[in-house]
């Protein structure tokens, strides 16, 4: 998959054929995928669906090259195992639980985009660029061979508010005659900074997912 994302990005560079219609454009966008935590820390991480709607904003300068950029609500986190030993009062005991992370953020990437128009309708389009993330939700259920150490919706303690990512991918979009736009692209988001620390085992956490998106823009 990422071998198919370098190919699409540099056919994005390298090729110029028809154009694409200059100016504003404006939309709706929804994607769904995969999220985690990738972290050398947690040796066994299954990751947790993601889901992402909300607006985006396209200035074509000409009939290659555009700036791209959203506002979304996003959806990811991930589910992890863990095991630790407890000490008491009858001795030492062994735990093994399971915590399902959830983070909610507003992200606002802003991307370059580049296309090649394999016809006048379809163009295939490589894009990447930053996105600043706002945390505003932050919670976690824990489900423990120990019952009375389970809880449900507890707030993840020190969660940093902003996040810094890395947005690539590719995919195309398919324009009528009237000038709206159809899209579909696969992207991976990849933060560079750590939202904080993850409470299974107080290392830092980062966030990434890979997800399928659709689009619709006017």
């Amino acid at each position: 998959m990422k071998k198919l994302l370098i190919i699409l990005l540099l056919t994005g560079i390298t090729v110029t054929t028809m154009a694409q219609s200059q100016g504003f454009k404006y939309g709706a966008r929804f994607a769904i995928g995969q999220a985690n935590f990738n972290s050398d820390n947690i040796s066994d991480e299954a990751g947790k669906l993601m889901l992402r709607g909300g607006f985006g904003a396209t200035y074509q300068f000409n009939k290659n090259v555009a700036l791209f950029g959203e506002g979304a609500l996003t959806l990811k986190g991930s589910k992890a195992t863990f095991t630790r030993n407890n000490s008491g009062t009858l001795g030492t005991s062994t735990e093994t639980f399971e915590d399902d992370y959830s983070l909610v953020y507003v992200e606002l990437p802003l991307m370059l985009k580049l296309s090649y128009g394999a016809s006048e309708e379809f163009y295939i389009k490589g894009f990447a660029g930053p996105s600043l993330n706002f945390n505003v939700l932050s919670i976690y259920n824990r489900d423990s061979n120990i019952n009375a150490n389970d809880f449900q919706q507890e707030k993840i303690p020190g969660v940093d508010v902003i996040e810094g990512a890395f947005v690539f991918g590719g995919g195309f979009d398919i324009e009528t005659k009237q000038g709206q736009i159809f899209s579909l692209d696969v992207r991976s988001n990849k933060a560079f900074s750590s939202w904080g620390k993850i409470p299974g085992n107080g290392r830092s956490g980062f966030n990434n997912y890979f997800a399928v998106g659709v689009g619709y823009t006017f």
